[in-house]
């Protein structure tokens, strides 16, 4: 395989390519660690594709993960219908968010914790509304599961952030790597 080594150039990288291959590897985190943790890539990956996936493609992004991880995992069924779709709606509605902060660690990690905070608080609901969990039950349940989820999305969040900035990445305009060895 030959390299082909660039100095003081910018490379730019296909938007579709980039997409294609974030999606496969949110897959690919979601099936390795799944009967062991839940692991949680999207916050941090949406900070960085946001710009990419305009209106209703991040719900579609989010929405085809949750359908194909389910189906993969033999776990589909109407949860994943109604988180597919709280998900989505969550990173819609953040898209305006992400369009008018730079990306930076801090704000990384507000957004992380809002993603998280808000699909748990809609995940905590949909128990008692559709299938009869005591409330109590379902807030108990769902405290440790947030703060573990919090935990595990901004060391996801925090760990792409140093890999971005190591690699000196510029998601602000295009996706584009500086003096890179490609």
């Amino acid at each position: 395989m030959k390299q082909i080594i660039r100095k003081n150039k910018h490379i730019l990288l296909n938007n579709g390519l980039i997409l294609v291959v974030t999606w496969l590897t949110c897959l690919a985190i979601r099936l390795s660690f799944s009967p062991l943790l839940y692991l949680d890539p999207f916050p941090g990956v949406f900070l960085l594709i946001n710009r990419q996936l305009k209106g209703v493609n991040g719900f579609l992004f989010i929405a085809s993960q949750f359908f194909c991880f389910d189906y993969l995992t033999n776990t589909l069924g109407i949860w994943t219908l109604l988180i597919a779709i709280a998900y989505g709606t969550i990173e819609f509605g953040l898209n305006h968010y992400v369009k008018q902060h730079h990306y930076t660690i801090w704000n990384g990690l507000l957004y992380t914790a809002i993603a998280v905070l808000s699909f748990d608080c809609i995940g905590m609901a949909i128990g008692p509304l559709f299938f009869q969990q005591p409330i109590l039950s379902a807030v108990l349940g769902q405290i440790p599961f947030t703060l573990e989820h919090l935990v595990r999305a901004s060391i996801f969040t925090t760990a792409l952030n140093m890999l971005i900035q190591t690699n000196k990445v510029n998601f602000h305009q295009d996706i584009t790597l500086k003096n890179k060895t490609i």
